[in-house]
């Protein structure tokens, strides 16, 4: 989640230097900076690569945000910006997923948390997916008895 809050500030950020109000854009960055963690030894070797790599692109933002307020826009950072828009707001809500919410023997308890109009799109998929299964399925029995029924004339 942290890297998350990160890669939401320097979003702000980035929206405030097109802006070129390069005070508040350094002060969103300082904050992204300020959350982020370093990837313990237990994560996966993939995700803490993708961590780190938003992590070196915050601070090049940063660096490049300092060097070009210093040198032509000259704005005054402020000492504290606003979070994001946005957290704290639910934006999942669960659904149960019976026997497939199981992990290694253990209950998971991250597999039964679907955005609502993902597990929406998700049920009426696999509906429309169970219908055409059973019409093919029905075609194929049908071919089958008219194959059988013409090898044995």
């Amino acid at each position: 989640s942290q890297t998350c809050l990160c890669r939401a500030n320097a979003f702000v950020a980035e929206v405030y230097k097109e802006k070129e109000e390069f005070g508040p854009a350094i002060a969103h960055l300082q904050v992204a900076l300020a959350t982020l963690t370093d990837p313990g030894k237990d994560m996966a070797p993939a995700l803490a690569a993708w961590i780190r790599s938003e992590a070196d692109r915050v601070r090049e933002l940063h660096a490049k945000a300092v060097k070009r307020n210093e040198t032509v826009y000259f704005d005054r950072v402020p000492a504290s910006v606003p979070p994001p828009d946005g957290f704290g707001k639910i934006k999942a809500a669960a659904a149960s997923v019976g026997p497939l919410s199981k992990l290694a023997g253990k209950e998971n308890p991250f597999a039964a948390v679907i955005p609502p109009h993902a597990a929406d799109s998700a049920k009426t998929f696999r509906s429309t997916m169970a219908a055409q299964l059973e019409k093919r399925q029905r075609e194929a029995l049908v071919h089958r008895a008219r194959v059988t029924e013409t090898l044995g004339q």
